[in-house]
């Protein structure tokens, strides 16, 4: 069934209140995929705080121009096309699609934007590789983190070997006579 004027026309309003929310969008083809697992892709993308939206890549390109982004050529995106929004994280969207790829090959990136830019396929595929910011931050820490404890075990070394020295002598000492 057709959408109507109006109807396109609250479906684009809606898209652009979410692109310019995004953070990330990520373009994929959902190939052959079932209902059962895109509604399992969509709670995967929510928990992880992003969302598909499949509409019609001519209101998309409305929608993300009513955002703000630049214009996106009308031969961008072949086939056809699924928009995974990412709101919290740019790789979080791109990263759960990548692990659901796995196990449902038909799902395959088409491009997407970044920080206000078209991005081809590699650049999206890419994105999904990285980690997200709390990964990244965890890493920073436990970098931050492991030259201090290793200076501190460094500085505890000659005091914990001086206490067993202490012990040992202690234990070779006579007995105090009363």
């Amino acid at each position: 069934m057709a959408l109507t004027r109006s109807q396109k026309e609250d479906k684009v309003t809606t898209l652009a209140e979410k692109i310019s929310r995004a953070r990330s969008v990520a373009v994929v083809d959902p190939g052959r995929t079932k209902v059962g697992e895109m509604s399992a892709l969509r709670s995967l993308l929510k928990q992880h705080g992003a969302e598909i939206v499949v509409a019609k890549k001519t209101l998309f390109r409305i929608a993300a121009k009513q955002a703000g982004l630049p214009e996106v050529a009308e031969g961008s995106f072949p086939g056809q096309a699924a928009f995974v929004m990412s709101f919290q994280d740019e790789v979080a969207g791109p990263k759960t699609v990548a692990a659901f790829q796995q196990s449902h090959p038909q799902i395959a990136f088409l491009g997407g934007m970044v920080a206000g830019k078209v991005q081809g396929r590699e650049e999206i595929i890419s994105l999904s590789h990285m980690l997200s910011r709390p990964e990244a931050l965890a890493r920073f820490a436990g970098l931050l983190r492991s030259p201090l404890a290793a200076f501190a075990s460094l500085c505890r070394g000659p005091l914990v070997g001086f206490a067993r020295g202490l012990q040992e002598v202690a234990k070779r000492a006579p007995a105090p006579v009363s």
